[in-house]
């Protein structure tokens, strides 16, 4: 899904990277949980009998795509993304229209999470990797080597035996960085007020600097890794407001839908397993 524009201005040079209906390069079945978990219905093929009458829910004004295909993949069908075809969409070039827009698609969050119980968590993080950060933020090395040693121990006994050590260090890495990655996606987005509030405090607390990093590295590593059309300080202050416009909406849609789940989220206890 790439922008129909001219890209003259700041927000249509952002959305040539960062569309927020566009989902990547890689084709995908869409299941939730991976990495294509939903589809917008701008663009899409699907067989009449795959689907409801109505096809969407009437009672969706946003997210009603979204709802249409998790119910389709819950009916057993299968939905795929296939990106080698190319739709060229119009972008919202005006702030008041980028940030409401991004900020009604996280109102369907609630809605959503009313249709699909558990689906809208926005951070699973484990205890782990939390304790990890604030370890190694604080200054606190040998705590986090010992927490690192406990999930490469828990790692490889999940593996089990017959899997190398070096699988086991690498899966403890992954597992770790992504426990980092959802504190950070958690505190741009859906709790950015506290995210924000930590990014100030960062010139004087040791955690607030190691937390404020967890925030930056994915709009800093998308900067560089898409090669985005804007400097690096236009490119990633956009995606800040990107990211809080659609938490905005998703606290909005909570409290008006009284659905806690979507600013909630559920740290795991990384228990030793038997």
């Amino acid at each position: 899904m790439r922008p129909l524009s001219a890209e003259k201005t700041s927000i249509e040079r952002y959305e040539d990277t960062r569309s927020a209906l566009d989902r990547g390069a890689i084709p995908s079945r869409v299941v939730h949980g991976v990495a294509v978990g939903w589809l917008p219905s701008a663009a899409v093929l699907v067989r009449r009998s795959a689907t409801s009458t109505p096809a969407f829910d009437p009672a969706l004004r946003v997210g009603e795509d979204v709802d249409l295909f998790w119910r389709m993949d819950e009916a057993g069908w299968t939905v795929l993304y296939a990106p080698d075809v190319i739709v060229h969409h119009h972008v919202r070039s005006s702030w008041q229209d980028f940030i409401g827009r991004r900020a009604q698609y996280g109102t369907s969050a609630a809605l959503l999470e009313k249709r699909h119980p558990r689906r809208l968590t926005p951070a699973s993080s484990s205890l782990s990797g939390i304790a990890a950060l604030a370890a190694t933020s604080t200054g606190h090395r040998k705590t986090a080597a010992l927490i690192g040693l406990y999930e490469f121990a828990r790692q490889k006994r999940i593996l089990g035996p017959e899997v190398p050590w070096s699988v086991a260090a690498e899966m403890t890495g992954r597992s770790l960085w992504s426990d980092v990655f959802w504190v950070g996606h958690l505190l741009r987005r859906d709790w950015w007020p506290v995210g924000w509030a930590t990014l100030l405090l960062s010139s004087r607390s040791k955690l607030a600097r190691g937390v404020a990093v967890a925030m930056m590295a994915e709009p800093v590593n998308d900067h560089v890794l898409q090669r985005a059309k804007l400097d690096p300080i236009r490119s990633v202050g956009l995606r800040l407001l990107d990211d809080a416009s659609y938490g905005s909406g998703v606290i909005y849609g909570a409290i008006k839908n009284r659905v806690k789940n979507v600013v909630t989220p559920r740290p795991q206890l990384p228990k030793w397993p038997k």
